[in-house]
């Protein structure tokens, strides 16, 4: 019977996983609402600009994406 104890983990073990389950469920959660808010948002007019901004990103090619965003990482 003691050699199974000695295989369980003790109060502070469980309490130190508890807590990175609960923070990265809450991580998770908090992600899952932001990209539904992003798609869908309160006002049709955010809505309209949104669709804009993302069909002209969609229509560069993926090399004048990826040099634009060097670009912006440069000059900062």
């Amino acid at each position: 019977m003691s050699d199974f104890k000695s295989k369980l983990p003790d109060l502070k073990e469980l309490g130190e996983m508890t807590k990175k389950l609960y923070k990265d469920i809450s991580n998770s959660v908090k992600e899952i609402i932001g990209t539904y808010k992003q798609r869908h948002p309160k006002n049709k007019d955010e809505a309209k600009v949104d669709i804009r901004n993302d069909v002209s990103a969609d229509k560069k090619p993926a090399k004048e994406a990826e040099s634009t965003e060097t670009d912006k990482d440069n000059k900062s």
